[in-house]
């Protein structure tokens, strides 16, 4: 897959369509969403480099049913890419920055069409993204927020209710790449009630997009994988910097 962090979403959708074709004959699909997130040491992004990793079973949707319908985009572009044989990316920031705000921009808007942007957007109880960092997260929301002609405050609000607070172990996780958009899913599907939906922006450099629309199954609410990812992160510990230096090394 040539759209970097989009592999686990395409991966996902393709397993869906084997079960919804017939071709499964019941069988379940293991999805597993993991990668080795390591910037070269020095390089700008270092900081937000993380580890992560979500396996999904793809059978009867009790925790969360797919829709169908998405909306993808999708454009040319060197944003971020690691050459055949090199260990580390090959990163153009605000090229990358760019290309991703256009994205959700564009899938969301496509995702509303021609209905009211509010009423649209109220039909989800919460928006998950790809989060390579929280901040480029937040400045995706606003370029969509002034596109639909909201206000700063407006925009603030709706990023405050509706996309931050999924984020809260993303935070902590760091950019997992193919997996950052579904630990921010796991996290946003803890506690909904059956038939709430998500909103779920994928994007890998590239560079390819999709919006899918989730629902939450009967099984969303109690989130039987929230305890032991509370307890890995809390059972991480500090190091110094010489001693990330030596592993690094």
């Amino acid at each position: 897959v040539k759209h970097a962090c989009y592999g686990g979403t395409l991966a996902l959708r393709q397993a869906t369509e084997w079960r919804l074709s017939g071709a499964a004959q019941d069988r379940a699909a293991l999805v597993i969403a993991a990668d080795v997130a390591l910037y070269e040491p020095g390089d700008p992004g270092e900081p937000t480099q993380g580890a992560g990793a979500v396996a999904m079973v793809v059978e009867k949707p009790e925790v969360a049913a797919i829709d169908p319908v998405s909306f993808p985009w999708s454009e040319p572009a060197f944003d971020f890419w690691r050459p055949v044989g090199e260990s580390f990316p090959r990163v153009q920031g605000q090229l990358s920055l760019d290309c991703y705000k256009r994205a959700a921009e564009r899938c969301f808007t496509a995702l509303i069409g021609r209905r009211d942007p509010e009423a649209a957007l109220a039909e989800f109880g919460a928006f998950c993204f790809h989060v390579p960092f929280p901040k480029m997260v937040k400045k995706a929301v606003f370029r969509l927020g002034e596109a639909l002609g909201w206000t700063p405050e407006r925009i603030a609000a709706f990023f405050t209710e509706k996309v931050d607070p999924t984020m809260i172990w993303n935070r902590v996780s760091g950019n997992a790449y193919t997996a950052s958009l579904w630990i921010s899913v796991a996290s946003a599907l803890r506690g909904l009630k059956l038939g709430e939906r998500i909103a779920a922006f994928s994007y890998g450099s590239g560079f390819g997009a999709e919006l899918l629309t989730l629902i939450a199954g009967p099984k969303a609410a109690a989130a039987a994988w929230a305890r032991d990812i509370e307890e890995d992160l809390e059972g991480r510990g500090l190091i110094d910097a010489a001693a990330y230096a030596a592993l690094r090394a």
